[in-house]
């Protein structure tokens, strides 16, 4: 994959394991958080240094993924946000929280070491050609989008 070289073409999320590795390896399509967004379009999956503890008791035993931390570990699509529903979207919604909807998540071929932020963040120039060297399939582009 060619580096994405515009900044706002991309953003970068970070994500506490085991929800990392549950969207980069188990199909994980909605990431509940506290606050909407408006940005849709190319997201890296970052994976926080801290893990979610509470977390593993949530997901099925998995000792086949890999818990990598403090890299992004996959490249998907944030394709919308939405709040007020039954959960019926997602197995993995959580009741009262914003559902940010994922898809077409590739984890990379190796994970990329970078330091996580605070909500949605732009990569900076060496980040995206690191990812775009090691992202797998080429179907990500950089069009269209809104921005954060």
């Amino acid at each position: 994959m060619a580096p994405i070289t515009e900044p706002d073409a991309v953003r970068v999320l970070t994500v506490r394991q085991p929800w990392a590795d549950a969207l980069a390896y188990l199909g994980k399509d909605i990431e509940n958080r506290s606050r909407r967004t408006t940005y849709t379009g190319v997201l890296y999956i970052q994976a926080g240094l801290r893990p979610d503890p509470d977390a593993y008791a949530q997901l099925p035993s998995r000792d086949d993924l890999p818990g990598v931390t403090g890299a992004v570990i996959a490249v998907a699509r944030l394709t919308g946000a939405h709040h007020e529903c039954d959960c019926s979207c997602s197995t993995w919604a959580f009741k009262g929280a914003w559902h940010w909807e994922i898809a077409d998540a590739v984890p990379l071929t190796t994970p990329v070491t970078a330091k996580g932020r605070l909500g949605l963040w732009i990569p900076d120039t060496q980040l995206r050609a690191q990812v775009a060297a090691v992202t797998p399939s080429p179907h990500h582009s950089t069009t269209p989008r809104s921005t954060a």
